[in-house]
């Protein structure tokens, strides 16, 4: 199990920052474990492009991590969250 979200905190931080000065977004709740993260957010009205978002966010802490870090379970890691991100996001829609 990958430990990037964990060992690089900051760096996801970082990035969450930065995508939402541009993007603002509210979170409600975020949990943040070694392999996978949950996250709710509100997006602002009429405005529900959280894929933008999320793919920033996803850049942003990419980025941040050193290459040598960046293996197939990182990727994997981050794209089980964000089915989960789409499948709570969806949730809420219906």
């Amino acid at each position: 199990m990958s430990g990037l979200l964990v060992h690089h905190i900051v760096n996801l931080l970082e990035a969450v920052w930065v995508v939402r000065e541009i993007h603002p977004f509210q979170t409600l709740a975020w949990v943040v474990l070694p392999g996978h993260m949950h996250w709710m957010w509100r997006l602002p009205d009429g405005d529900s492009d959280y894929w933008l978002r999320w793919g920033l966010v996803n850049a942003g802490f990419s980025r941040a991590v050193p290459e040598h870090e960046r293996l197939a379970e990182m990727r994997s890691t981050v794209g089980r969250a964000l089915e989960k991100a789409d499948l709570i996001c969806r949730h809420r829609v219906l």
